[in-house]
């Protein structure tokens, strides 16, 4: 089975869900928290994991494994070697140590069975496809026995995959946000415990009170939990009713969740009513002006991020939309078109970061309504 059985009404939700819930994807390249932070030491080794790290959060494990694989034992530290065993264990060996797994056989196997899809597709993307479907298929199967006790044809649950397997996590008392797409995997957010807040967020063009989920109590933060062994993980997400917030990844009193949290995120809600059918790139090359717009002190580290995970391949909509936000604000600040010497970047006062943040956002809405605000689905090359 694959996504072109789905029924119509599901598939257009999934499709959706891909700019719902890509906004987390690489949440790590902001200014957020994130947890089992690496001690930083000087030297090549430190280079090596950190591009390491930058390969796994694409999805390039394969190459990932590859390059970890050429550093030599003696340049890492203990708790280094440990490390690279347990993604050796995980990736090359297929098991993993110390991994949640609750009694219910719905959620357990809900949980394996995309801890096994992670593993080969992040391994190997020419496997996508066949990893899909048996993805898919196995969890008709759980649906099929665990929640309908065999009462209910395959075929229908099949049709309304997402509907019924969001509805057999819930009523085990869990919540979730499943079958969704993650820069372009199939992804899994399982937790345990939600509270519901209302913020008023100031945004450079606009102000407006977001609905807020905190979530707590994790079973799964999606594939860059998978792929990084939990160094790093999602920071929230937003879809037009609200914004969804991974609650331990945040001092809810610092900027890091004013800025990089609820700013970003807010600007993503404003964006869906306005321009509903804008792709992925354009609405985080937005979201992440408007960060730098309302930064302060988490201004120049959110610049080193962006210039560090900057691509211009507009399949990875983060790093291409960092690549743009450099760019833009080079070509302002600096009259060059790309300038990523952190350096002179640290040199620049915040305020000129600020305004020239919000001149390219202003330009780029004005821009979008001259295509067609309704209509319009991208700007940025």
């Amino acid at each position: 089975m694959n996504l072109k059985t789905i029924s119509p009404v599901w598939a257009k939700y999934l499709k959706r869900a891909v700019s719902v819930v890509f906004v987390i994807g690489l949440f790590y390249s902001c200014a957020c928290p994130l947890k089992l932070r690496q001690k930083e030491t000087a030297g090549n080794r430190d280079d090596a994991l950190r591009y390491f790290y930058t390969l796994a959060v694409r999805g390039d494990m394969g190459d990932a494994m590859s390059m970890l694989d050429t550093i030599p034992d003696h340049t890492l530290s203990k708790e280094q070697r440990e490390l690279r065993n347990s993604f050796r264990a995980r990736f090359y060996e297929h098991r993993d140590v110390n991994t949640a797994t609750p009694d219910d056989p719905l959620i357990s196997g809900t949980l394996k069975a995309f801890r096994r899809y992670w593993n080969i597709v992040l391994m190997d993307r020419s496997a996508y496809e066949t990893a899909e479907s048996e993805l898919l298929d196995h969890l008709t199967e759980l649906i099929y026995v665990h929640q309908f006790e065999e009462n209910m044809p395959k075929d229908t649950i099949a049709a309304n995959l997402q509907k019924y397997l969001s509805e057999s996590i819930i009523d085990r008392g869990y919540f979730t946000n499943v079958l969704s797409y993650t820069g372009g995997f199939l992804d899994l957010f399982l937790w345990q415990k939600q509270q519901d807040s209302i913020f008023t967020v100031q945004l450079p063009e606009n102000e407006i009170d977001v609905h807020v989920v905190l979530m707590d109590d994790f079973l799964s933060i999606g594939w860059t939990e998978y792929a990084t062994l939990g160094k790093y993980h999602a920071g929230g997400w937003a879809n037009p009713r609200a914004l969804y917030c991974v609650k331990k990844s945040y001092d809810l009193s610092g900027e890091a969740f004013r800025v990089s949290y609820l700013t970003h995120e807010a600007q993503h809600l404003s964006d869906y009513k306005n321009f509903p059918l804008l792709e992925q790139a354009d609405l985080e090359y937005r979201a992440k002006l408007a960060e730098l717009h309302a930064a302060e002190e988490t201004s120049i580290s959110l610049l080193k991020k962006f210039i560090q995970n900057a691509k211009h391949d507009r399949s990875y909509a983060h790093p291409f939309a960092n690549y743009h936000v450099i760019r833009g604000l080079s070509r302002e600040i600096f009259n060059k078109d790309m300038v990523d010497d952190p350096e002179k970047w640290e040199i620049i006062p915040v305020e000129r970061i600020q305004h020239a943040s919000y001149d390219l956002l202003k330009r780029h809405t004005q821009a979008l309504f001259r295509a067609g605000a309704e209509h319009v689905r991208a700007y940025l090359e």
